[in-house]
């Protein structure tokens, strides 16, 4: 199986998925034909430990390959370029209504996400487009695209039937602008200080058990409390076989040249990644959980803002 190019993604790309509403009656009924016919069943292999390094570097589908998953790749609009479908076959994202699935689309050097969803049973493709790409059908037991049973949801009686949805692209990173500075690439800040950057790789290295891993998801230098010392800021992730979990942690300078050392930690909600530390304030880009969202993709966007006050971290409203 050839595989599309992730090895270009950078670890600021912040891929559109976690801004998609996933709500049904949008993703399955608008603009669409009367009937959808089934062309062919998609096809799924397990993913493997290459794939999952690759695919790592997506925040929205860290969680998803993390643990078990398979992938299918598809070409759904046409241009001779198969997307990406990543689908999880972990018991922590396989419940409650199905199991987490991205479709990923690779174009024009930026990462796209055309669908995330739960869903369950065998996939198909349709041969009928919505919008330029096919659409993902569920198959019943003879074949056919399901109807939806579950009395009083918007598909009850309804052909079981997703389509893509097109959102604004993330770029892809060439290898010369991954070399940039973040700040001049306009991705996620990252301290240049060799003690500071010492202290942050220490300290990731420390937190992860055996099956675990923690990774920045930038890094500032700032004074915070005005006493003309600058402590590092750090948005970090802890990643395990089916979890991931965000974490701001401030470091302040020990007494006597003992180095920076961590002074307070706020778990943070759904995908985080540092804005900016400036005059005392930590601002965070966060995008948490809408009701409906499966555990893979949260969908709501906003910045958040916070201060140290030299023993906590609270939430700071302007």
């Amino acid at each position: 199986m050839n595989h599309l190019p992730f090895h270009r993604v950078a670890e600021a790309i912040w891929v559109s998925a976690a801004l998609l509403s996933l709500a049904v009656t949008d993703s399955a009924r608008a603009r669409t034909p009367e009937q959808f016919t089934a062309d062919h069943a998609v096809q799924f292999a397990p993913g493997t430990d290459r794939e999952r390094a690759l695919y790592a570097k997506i925040p929205a589908a860290r969680a998803i390959v993390a643990g078990r998953f398979a992938t299918a790749q598809e070409d759904l609009d046409g241009d001779g370029k198969r997307e990406l479908i990543l689908l999880a076959r972990s018991s922590t994202l396989c419940r409650g209504g199905g199991c987490a699935l991205l479709v990923l689309q690779i174009k024009d050097r930026s990462v796209e996400t055309l669908l995330a969803k739960k869903v369950t049973g065998k996939l198909a493709l349709t041969r009928e487009q919505v919008d330029g790409y096919r659409a993902l059908a569920v198959l019943d037991a003879a074949g056919r695209i399901a109807l939806g049973n579950r009395s009083g949801s918007a598909l009850f009686g309804k052909q079981v039937v997703y389509t893509m949805r097109s959102r604004a692209r993330a770029p892809v990173l060439s290898a010369a602008e991954q070399t940039k500075p973040a700040e001049a690439a306009g991705g996620m800040p990252n301290v240049s200080d060799p003690k500071a950057q010492k202290a942050i790789s220490k300290f990731l290295s420390s937190v992860p058990s055996e099956h675990e891993t923690a990774e920045s998801s930038g890094s500032a230098l700032a004074d915070l409390n005005g006493d003309g010392k600058p402590e590092i800021v750090l948005v970090w992730t802890l990643l395990g076989a089916s979890y991931w979990h965000n974490t701001l942690t401030v470091f302040s300078q020990g007494a006597k040249g003992k180095g920076y050392q961590p002074a307070g930690f706020l778990a943070l909600d759904g995908f985080a990644q540092l804005s900016s530390a400036d005059n005392g304030v930590i601002a965070v880009d966060q995008t948490v959980y809408a009701k409906s969202d499966p555990t893979c993709c949260p969908s709501i966007k906003k910045q958040m803002k916070y201060k140290w006050t030299g023993k906590k971290i609270s939430a700071w409203n302007d």
